[in-house]
Protein backbone atom coordinates (compact mmCIF):
# COMPACT_ATOMS: atom_id res chain seq x y z
CA UNK A 1 0.00 0.00 0.00
CA UNK A 2 1.43 3.37 -0.68
CA UNK A 3 2.01 5.17 2.48
CA UNK A 4 1.42 9.43 2.03
CA UNK A 5 2.75 12.00 4.02
CA UNK A 6 2.17 15.78 3.41
CA UNK A 7 5.86 17.66 4.39
CA UNK A 8 5.19 21.29 4.79
CA UNK A 9 8.56 23.35 2.92
CA UNK A 10 9.95 26.21 3.86
CA UNK A 11 11.06 27.44 1.16
CA UNK A 12 9.14 28.72 -2.15
CA UNK A 13 8.78 26.39 -5.80
CA UNK A 14 9.78 29.03 -8.69
CA UNK A 15 9.25 28.45 -11.94
CA UNK A 16 11.11 29.57 -15.18
CA UNK A 17 12.97 31.64 -12.55
CA UNK A 18 10.40 33.39 -11.27
CA UNK A 19 8.21 33.17 -8.06
CA UNK A 20 4.80 32.35 -8.88
CA UNK A 21 1.83 35.32 -8.25
CA UNK A 22 -0.88 33.68 -6.37
CA UNK A 23 -4.43 35.45 -6.62
CA UNK A 24 -5.95 38.06 -4.99
CA UNK A 25 -6.92 35.99 -1.72
CA UNK A 26 -4.80 33.28 -2.07
CA UNK A 27 -1.44 32.71 -0.32
CA UNK A 28 -0.83 29.02 -1.65
CA UNK A 29 1.81 26.91 0.51
CA UNK A 30 4.61 25.07 -0.99
CA UNK A 31 4.35 21.09 -0.27
CA UNK A 32 5.64 17.89 -0.83
CA UNK A 33 4.34 14.48 -1.01
CA UNK A 34 5.98 11.67 -0.49
CA UNK A 35 5.13 8.09 -1.38
CA UNK A 36 6.47 4.86 -0.67
CA UNK A 37 6.35 2.00 -3.28
CA UNK A 38 5.48 -1.20 -2.00
CA UNK A 39 7.82 -3.33 -0.43
CA UNK A 40 9.54 -5.85 -2.20
CA UNK A 41 12.64 -8.31 -2.96
CA UNK A 42 15.34 -5.78 -3.53
CA UNK A 43 15.94 -7.40 -6.90
CA UNK A 44 12.58 -6.89 -8.36
CA UNK A 45 12.49 -3.01 -6.41
CA UNK A 46 14.86 -2.47 -8.76
CA UNK A 47 12.47 -2.49 -11.79
CA UNK A 48 9.56 -0.54 -9.74
CA UNK A 49 9.00 3.07 -11.16
CA UNK A 50 7.26 6.34 -9.06
CA UNK A 51 4.08 7.31 -9.40
CA UNK A 52 3.94 9.46 -12.81
CA UNK A 53 5.16 13.05 -11.93
CA UNK A 54 6.72 11.98 -8.68
CA UNK A 55 10.84 11.51 -8.67
CA UNK A 56 12.62 9.00 -6.81
CA UNK A 57 14.67 10.58 -3.66
CA UNK A 58 15.54 7.04 -1.59
CA UNK A 59 15.73 3.63 -1.29
CA UNK A 60 14.96 2.55 1.92
CA UNK A 61 14.88 -1.20 3.81
CA UNK A 62 11.62 -2.73 4.61
CA UNK A 63 9.99 -6.10 4.86
CA UNK A 64 7.17 -7.65 3.34
CA UNK A 65 5.59 -11.01 3.95
CA UNK A 66 5.18 -13.93 1.29
CA UNK A 67 3.46 -17.37 1.25
CA UNK A 68 6.19 -20.07 0.48
CA UNK A 69 4.87 -23.92 0.41
CA UNK A 70 1.77 -22.94 2.61
CA UNK A 71 3.35 -20.89 5.31
CA UNK A 72 4.09 -17.45 5.38
CA UNK A 73 7.41 -15.97 5.62
CA UNK A 74 8.71 -12.15 6.31
CA UNK A 75 11.51 -11.57 4.08
CA UNK A 76 13.82 -8.11 4.19
CA UNK A 77 13.42 -5.91 1.15
CA UNK A 78 13.32 -2.51 -0.25
CA UNK A 79 11.10 0.45 -1.36
CA UNK A 80 11.56 3.30 -2.77
CA UNK A 81 10.69 6.86 -1.48
CA UNK A 82 9.09 9.25 -4.17
CA UNK A 83 8.52 12.84 -4.10
CA UNK A 84 6.51 15.73 -5.81
CA UNK A 85 6.87 19.71 -5.13
CA UNK A 86 3.56 21.69 -5.31
CA UNK A 87 1.65 24.56 -4.41
CA UNK A 88 -1.36 23.47 -2.29
CA UNK A 89 -4.04 26.33 -2.74
CA UNK A 90 -4.76 27.72 0.38
CA UNK A 91 -6.86 31.25 1.39
CA UNK A 92 -5.26 33.94 3.34
CA UNK A 93 -6.48 34.78 6.46
CA UNK A 94 -9.27 36.39 6.70
CA UNK A 95 -10.64 34.85 3.09
CA UNK A 96 -13.27 31.99 2.41
CA UNK A 97 -14.35 28.95 0.37
CA UNK A 98 -12.75 28.27 -2.94
CA UNK A 99 -13.10 31.54 -4.57
CA UNK A 100 -10.91 33.08 -1.32
CA UNK A 101 -13.80 35.94 -0.89
CA UNK A 102 -13.20 38.43 1.63
CA UNK A 103 -14.26 37.61 5.56
CA UNK A 104 -17.07 40.10 6.82
CA UNK A 105 -15.60 43.81 7.80
CA UNK A 106 -16.34 46.68 9.40
CA UNK A 107 -14.09 50.39 8.97
CA UNK A 108 -11.83 47.85 7.21
CA UNK A 109 -11.54 45.42 10.20
CA UNK A 110 -12.28 42.15 9.74
CA UNK A 111 -14.82 40.93 11.77
CA UNK A 112 -14.14 44.34 13.73
CA UNK A 113 -11.32 42.56 15.59
CA UNK A 114 -14.59 41.52 17.87
CA UNK A 115 -14.74 37.89 16.37
CA UNK A 116 -13.16 35.13 14.81
CA UNK A 117 -13.79 34.48 10.65
CA UNK A 118 -14.42 31.17 10.05
CA UNK A 119 -12.21 31.65 6.96
CA UNK A 120 -9.72 28.80 5.04
CA UNK A 121 -10.65 26.69 1.55
CA UNK A 122 -13.44 25.10 3.92
CA UNK A 123 -14.71 27.70 5.95
CA UNK A 124 -18.20 30.23 5.23
CA UNK A 125 -16.50 33.80 5.89
CA UNK A 126 -18.84 34.04 9.24
CA UNK A 127 -17.62 35.88 12.01
CA UNK A 128 -18.01 34.24 14.99
CA UNK A 129 -18.17 36.90 17.52
CA UNK A 130 -16.60 37.67 21.09
CA UNK A 131 -18.56 37.53 24.35
CA UNK A 132 -20.71 40.52 24.09
CA UNK A 133 -20.41 41.72 20.65
CA UNK A 134 -23.49 40.56 17.48
CA UNK A 135 -24.01 41.70 14.09
CA UNK A 136 -22.70 39.76 11.02
CA UNK A 137 -19.44 41.77 11.38
CA UNK A 138 -19.69 41.74 15.37
CA UNK A 139 -20.23 45.55 14.59
CA UNK A 140 -22.92 45.55 17.23
CA UNK A 141 -22.98 45.17 20.84
CA UNK A 142 -24.89 42.40 22.33
CA UNK A 143 -26.56 44.73 24.64
CA UNK A 144 -28.43 47.08 22.49
CA UNK A 145 -28.01 49.84 25.10
CA UNK A 146 -24.14 49.45 25.47
CA UNK A 147 -21.32 51.25 23.63
CA UNK A 148 -17.75 51.32 23.70
CA UNK A 149 -14.89 49.27 22.71
CA UNK A 150 -15.72 46.61 24.96
CA UNK A 151 -19.13 46.88 25.06
CA UNK A 152 -19.11 47.32 28.48
CA UNK A 153 -20.77 51.13 29.46
CA UNK A 154 -24.05 51.46 29.02
CA UNK A 155 -25.70 54.76 27.84
CA UNK A 156 -27.72 56.85 30.30
CA UNK A 157 -29.62 59.36 28.13
CA UNK A 158 -32.80 60.05 29.49
CA UNK A 159 -34.88 61.88 26.42
CA UNK A 160 -32.74 61.44 23.58
CA UNK A 161 -30.66 58.70 21.00
CA UNK A 162 -27.53 57.15 22.43
CA UNK A 163 -23.76 57.03 20.12
CA UNK A 164 -23.79 53.25 20.99
CA UNK A 165 -22.05 50.60 19.76
CA UNK A 166 -18.55 49.34 19.93
CA UNK A 167 -17.72 52.53 17.95
CA UNK A 168 -20.03 54.39 19.72
CA UNK A 169 -18.39 56.87 22.46
CA UNK A 170 -21.58 57.09 24.65
CA UNK A 171 -22.84 60.82 23.65
CA UNK A 172 -26.95 61.37 23.96
CA UNK A 173 -28.33 63.22 20.76
CA UNK A 174 -31.27 65.00 22.64
CA UNK A 175 -34.91 64.65 21.85
CA UNK A 176 -35.93 68.98 21.23
CA UNK A 177 -36.49 70.48 23.72
CA UNK A 178 -34.26 68.50 26.18
CA UNK A 179 -30.48 69.33 26.75
CA UNK A 180 -27.53 68.62 28.41
CA UNK A 181 -25.26 65.40 28.82
CA UNK A 182 -28.07 63.22 29.78
CA UNK A 183 -30.62 65.26 28.14
CA UNK A 184 -32.47 65.70 31.08
CA UNK A 185 -32.69 69.46 30.94
CA UNK A 186 -35.10 71.65 28.71
CA UNK A 187 -33.61 73.87 26.51
CA UNK A 188 -35.42 77.49 24.54
CA UNK A 189 -33.28 77.45 22.24
CA UNK A 190 -34.12 73.94 20.92
CA UNK A 191 -38.41 73.90 21.44
CA UNK A 192 -39.23 75.13 17.77
CA UNK A 193 -36.95 72.13 16.96
CA UNK A 194 -38.49 70.11 13.27
CA UNK A 195 -39.11 66.52 13.35
CA UNK A 196 -36.02 64.18 13.61
CA UNK A 197 -33.44 66.30 14.90
CA UNK A 198 -31.79 67.14 17.76
CA UNK A 199 -30.40 69.42 20.20
CA UNK A 200 -26.97 70.38 20.01
CA UNK A 201 -25.44 72.37 22.65
CA UNK A 202 -25.65 73.26 26.15
CA UNK A 203 -28.61 75.86 27.36
CA UNK A 204 -28.74 79.09 25.86
CA UNK A 205 -26.09 77.70 23.48
CA UNK A 206 -28.15 75.21 22.45
CA UNK A 207 -29.43 74.93 18.87
CA UNK A 208 -31.11 72.31 16.22
CA UNK A 209 -29.46 69.78 13.85
CA UNK A 210 -30.14 66.83 11.77
CA UNK A 211 -30.36 63.57 13.57
CA UNK A 212 -27.57 60.97 11.50
CA UNK A 213 -28.92 59.97 8.58
CA UNK A 214 -30.74 63.09 7.70
CA UNK A 215 -30.07 66.10 5.85
CA UNK A 216 -31.13 69.46 6.21
CA UNK A 217 -34.17 70.62 3.88
CA UNK A 218 -36.33 73.60 2.93
CA UNK A 219 -37.89 75.28 5.89
CA UNK A 220 -35.11 73.64 7.99
CA UNK A 221 -36.55 70.73 7.96
CA UNK A 222 -34.66 67.25 8.24
CA UNK A 223 -35.52 64.20 6.15
CA UNK A 224 -34.25 60.99 5.76
CA UNK A 225 -31.32 60.11 2.96
CA UNK A 226 -29.55 57.11 2.14
CA UNK A 227 -25.64 57.42 2.22
CA UNK A 228 -22.73 55.10 0.52
CA UNK A 229 -21.66 54.68 4.63
CA UNK A 230 -25.19 53.37 5.49
CA UNK A 231 -25.55 50.27 3.50
CA UNK A 232 -23.13 47.98 2.27
CA UNK A 233 -22.21 48.07 -1.19
CA UNK A 234 -24.17 44.57 -2.06
CA UNK A 235 -27.57 46.17 -0.48
CA UNK A 236 -30.45 48.66 -1.61
CA UNK A 237 -30.42 51.29 0.56
CA UNK A 238 -34.39 53.03 0.59
CA UNK A 239 -36.07 55.54 3.14
CA UNK A 240 -39.60 54.56 4.81
CA UNK A 241 -40.67 57.37 6.52
CA UNK A 242 -38.40 58.21 8.63
CA UNK A 243 -36.48 55.81 8.32
CA UNK A 244 -33.42 54.37 6.22
CA UNK A 245 -34.03 50.36 5.03
CA UNK A 246 -31.01 48.39 3.80
CA UNK A 247 -31.52 45.24 2.24
CA UNK A 248 -29.11 42.46 0.68
CA UNK A 249 -29.04 41.97 -3.39
CA UNK A 250 -30.47 38.76 -4.54
CA UNK A 251 -27.61 35.94 -4.03
CA UNK A 252 -26.48 37.75 -0.73
CA UNK A 253 -27.51 37.40 2.82
CA UNK A 254 -26.99 39.53 5.40
CA UNK A 255 -28.43 42.63 7.82
CA UNK A 256 -28.33 44.90 4.54
CA UNK A 257 -24.96 46.71 6.32
CA UNK A 258 -23.25 43.37 5.80
CA UNK A 259 -23.63 41.00 3.05
CA UNK A 260 -21.76 38.05 2.28
CA UNK A 261 -22.51 36.11 -0.69
CA UNK A 262 -24.83 32.87 -0.48
CA UNK A 263 -23.15 29.70 -0.64
CA UNK A 264 -25.43 26.78 -2.33
CA UNK A 265 -22.76 24.10 -1.55
CA UNK A 266 -23.38 24.60 2.97
CA UNK A 267 -26.33 23.00 2.61
CA UNK A 268 -27.21 19.56 1.46
CA UNK A 269 -24.11 19.53 -0.44
CA UNK A 270 -25.55 21.96 -2.86
CA UNK A 271 -27.78 19.60 -4.39
CA UNK A 272 -25.14 17.32 -5.98
CA UNK A 273 -24.85 13.64 -5.01
CA UNK A 274 -23.01 13.35 -1.59
CA UNK A 275 -21.03 10.00 -2.19
CA UNK A 276 -19.76 10.52 -5.54
CA UNK A 277 -19.40 14.09 -5.97
CA UNK A 278 -18.44 17.46 -4.56
CA UNK A 279 -20.01 21.43 -4.61
CA UNK A 280 -17.64 23.40 -5.68
CA UNK A 281 -18.62 27.33 -4.85
CA UNK A 282 -18.11 29.55 -8.44
CA UNK A 283 -19.91 32.78 -6.73
CA UNK A 284 -22.85 34.40 -5.15
CA UNK A 285 -25.61 31.68 -4.90
CA UNK A 286 -23.59 29.70 -7.32
CA UNK A 287 -21.98 26.41 -7.60
CA UNK A 288 -21.76 23.52 -9.66
CA UNK A 289 -20.79 19.64 -9.17
CA UNK A 290 -17.88 18.04 -9.87
CA UNK A 291 -16.88 14.24 -9.94
CA UNK A 292 -14.57 13.33 -7.09
CA UNK A 293 -10.82 12.36 -8.09
CA UNK A 294 -10.65 9.38 -10.26
CA UNK A 295 -14.43 8.99 -10.96
CA UNK A 296 -16.35 9.74 -14.42
CA UNK A 297 -20.40 11.22 -15.01
CA UNK A 298 -23.00 9.17 -15.08
CA UNK A 299 -25.39 10.43 -17.94
CA UNK A 300 -22.74 13.07 -18.98
CA UNK A 301 -23.41 14.97 -16.20
CA UNK A 302 -22.18 15.03 -12.30
CA UNK A 303 -25.38 16.21 -11.12
CA UNK A 304 -26.71 13.12 -12.05
CA UNK A 305 -23.61 11.30 -10.11
CA UNK A 306 -20.16 9.51 -11.18
CA UNK A 307 -19.12 6.17 -11.08
CA UNK A 308 -15.28 4.88 -10.75
CA UNK A 309 -13.27 4.96 -13.51
CA UNK A 310 -11.29 1.78 -13.93
CA UNK A 311 -7.64 2.37 -14.30
CA UNK A 312 -6.34 -1.04 -15.53
CA UNK A 313 -5.68 -1.95 -18.65
CA UNK A 314 -4.17 -4.93 -20.59
CA UNK A 315 -0.09 -4.17 -20.00
CA UNK A 316 -1.17 -2.18 -16.28
CA UNK A 317 -0.03 -5.22 -14.54
CA UNK A 318 1.51 -8.41 -14.70
CA UNK A 319 -0.58 -11.50 -16.35
CA UNK A 320 -0.22 -13.50 -13.22
CA UNK A 321 -1.66 -10.10 -11.34
CA UNK A 322 -4.84 -8.38 -10.15
CA UNK A 323 -5.68 -5.23 -11.23
CA UNK A 324 -7.79 -2.84 -8.53
CA UNK A 325 -8.80 0.64 -9.14
CA UNK A 326 -8.54 2.06 -5.75
CA UNK A 327 -10.31 5.28 -4.59
CA UNK A 328 -7.78 8.43 -5.83
CA UNK A 329 -8.39 6.88 -8.98
CA UNK A 330 -4.80 4.93 -9.49
CA UNK A 331 -4.09 1.45 -10.32
CA UNK A 332 -3.31 -1.36 -7.98
CA UNK A 333 -1.58 -4.32 -9.08
CA UNK A 334 -1.65 -7.62 -6.70
CA UNK A 335 0.05 -10.91 -7.61
CA UNK A 336 -1.40 -14.07 -7.35
CA UNK A 337 -1.21 -16.09 -4.12
CA UNK A 338 2.01 -17.90 -4.54
CA UNK A 339 3.66 -15.64 -5.75
CA UNK A 340 5.88 -12.55 -5.25
CA UNK A 341 6.68 -9.17 -6.68
CA UNK A 342 5.16 -5.81 -6.60
CA UNK A 343 2.33 -6.63 -9.18
CA UNK A 344 3.89 -4.98 -12.26
CA UNK A 345 5.76 -7.80 -12.66
CA UNK A 346 5.23 -11.34 -10.26
CA UNK A 347 7.58 -14.36 -10.05
CA UNK A 348 6.23 -17.73 -8.63
CA UNK A 349 8.95 -20.19 -7.57
CA UNK A 350 12.16 -20.96 -8.81
CA UNK A 351 11.14 -23.55 -11.03
CA UNK A 352 8.42 -21.19 -12.84
CA UNK A 353 10.84 -17.96 -13.02
CA UNK A 354 13.49 -20.80 -15.20
CA UNK A 355 11.11 -22.32 -16.82
CA UNK A 356 9.51 -18.45 -18.06
CA UNK A 357 13.17 -17.44 -18.72
CA UNK A 358 13.63 -20.32 -20.95
CA UNK A 359 10.29 -19.64 -22.87
CA UNK A 360 11.13 -15.71 -23.97
CA UNK A 361 13.30 -13.31 -23.56
CA UNK A 362 17.54 -13.08 -24.39
CA UNK A 363 17.60 -16.75 -22.56
CA UNK A 364 14.71 -18.06 -24.73
CA UNK A 365 16.13 -22.17 -25.17
CA UNK A 366 19.67 -21.28 -23.46
CA UNK A 367 18.33 -22.98 -20.30
CA UNK A 368 16.11 -26.24 -21.30
CA UNK A 369 19.34 -28.78 -19.93
CA UNK A 370 19.30 -26.58 -16.72
CA UNK A 371 15.42 -27.13 -16.20
CA UNK A 372 16.17 -30.66 -16.84
CA UNK A 373 18.55 -30.75 -14.21
CA UNK A 374 17.08 -28.94 -11.69
CA UNK A 375 13.95 -30.75 -12.39
CA UNK A 376 15.57 -34.19 -11.53
CA UNK A 377 17.75 -33.34 -8.81
CA UNK A 378 15.59 -30.65 -6.49
CA UNK A 379 12.28 -29.44 -7.84
CA UNK A 380 10.58 -30.24 -5.03
CA UNK A 381 12.97 -28.08 -3.08
CA UNK A 382 12.86 -25.12 -5.99
CA UNK A 383 8.94 -25.35 -5.34
CA UNK A 384 7.99 -25.42 -1.60
CA UNK A 385 10.86 -23.73 0.19
CA UNK A 386 13.34 -21.26 0.55
CA UNK A 387 13.26 -18.33 -0.12
CA UNK A 388 16.82 -18.86 -2.64
CA UNK A 389 19.26 -17.06 -4.59
CA UNK A 390 19.71 -19.45 -7.60
CA UNK A 391 22.59 -19.61 -9.92
CA UNK A 392 21.31 -21.41 -13.08
CA UNK A 393 24.12 -21.96 -15.58
CA UNK A 394 23.51 -21.74 -19.58
CA UNK A 395 22.91 -25.20 -20.96
CA UNK A 396 20.72 -26.08 -24.07
CA UNK A 397 21.35 -29.78 -23.28
CA UNK A 398 20.90 -31.65 -19.83
CA UNK A 399 24.12 -32.67 -18.27
CA UNK A 400 24.87 -36.87 -17.86
CA UNK A 401 27.25 -38.73 -15.44
CA UNK A 402 26.52 -36.30 -12.48
CA UNK A 403 24.13 -36.41 -9.34
CA UNK A 404 22.01 -34.37 -10.11
CA UNK A 405 20.68 -33.36 -6.86
CA UNK A 406 24.13 -32.17 -5.67
CA UNK A 407 24.47 -30.60 -8.35
CA UNK A 408 21.24 -28.70 -8.01
CA UNK A 409 21.60 -27.81 -4.39
CA UNK A 410 25.17 -26.08 -5.15
CA UNK A 411 23.58 -23.82 -6.70
CA UNK A 412 21.31 -22.41 -4.52
CA UNK A 413 21.94 -19.69 -1.80
CA UNK A 414 19.49 -19.56 1.55
CA UNK A 415 17.81 -16.18 1.03
CA UNK A 416 17.38 -13.64 -1.33
CA UNK A 417 20.38 -11.36 -2.19
CA UNK A 418 21.47 -8.75 -4.91
CA UNK A 419 24.54 -10.18 -6.89
CA UNK A 420 26.08 -6.53 -6.17
CA UNK A 421 25.66 -7.32 -2.10
CA UNK A 422 27.29 -10.84 -2.64
CA UNK A 423 31.09 -9.65 -4.10
CA UNK A 424 33.86 -10.29 -1.94
CA UNK A 425 32.21 -12.30 0.23
CA UNK A 426 32.28 -16.77 1.24
CA UNK A 427 29.19 -18.03 0.93
CA UNK A 428 27.76 -21.37 2.16
CA UNK A 429 26.19 -23.05 -0.59
CA UNK A 430 23.12 -25.12 0.42
CA UNK A 431 24.37 -28.12 -0.71
CA UNK A 432 27.15 -27.64 1.69
CA UNK A 433 29.91 -26.36 -0.67
CA UNK A 434 31.61 -22.98 -0.35
CA UNK A 435 31.45 -20.13 -2.84
CA UNK A 436 33.66 -16.93 -3.44
CA UNK A 437 32.24 -13.95 -5.37
CA UNK A 438 35.19 -11.94 -6.28
CA UNK A 439 34.32 -8.41 -7.47
CA UNK A 440 34.36 -7.92 -10.89
CA UNK A 441 35.29 -11.36 -12.09
CA UNK A 442 32.73 -13.81 -11.20
CA UNK A 443 32.15 -16.88 -9.24
CA UNK A 444 34.75 -19.27 -8.03
CA UNK A 445 33.88 -22.59 -5.88
CA UNK A 446 35.75 -23.40 -3.04
CA UNK A 447 37.22 -26.71 -2.22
Amino acid sequence: MLVFLLLLLDFCIQTSGQQQTAPPGRCDVPQRLAVHTDCSSCAVSITANCPHGFTKLDTTNCSYVVQIGGREVELEGCQHLCVENFMHPQCCPGHWGPLCLSCPSWSGKTCNFNGVCVDGDVGNGTCICDEGFSGFACQECKNPNAFGKKCDKVCDCVHGVCNKGPDGDGQCLCQPPYTGRRCDQVSRGCRGCSSFSYCKGEEKEAGCDCLPGYRRMKENRCLVSCAQRDCDVNAHCSTQASNIKCICKPDYEGDGKICIPKNPCLENNGGCPINSTVCVFKGPNKSSCECMFGMSPVGGSPEYGCQLVSACSADTCDPTAVCQTKLDGKARCLCDPGKIGDGRRCYGNLMERLIELDSRGDHRGNLTGAIALFERGCSMVLSHSGPFTAFFPLLKQPLTGVNEEVVCKNHLILGQHLYKALEGRDLNLYGGEKLRVKVNKGLKCLE
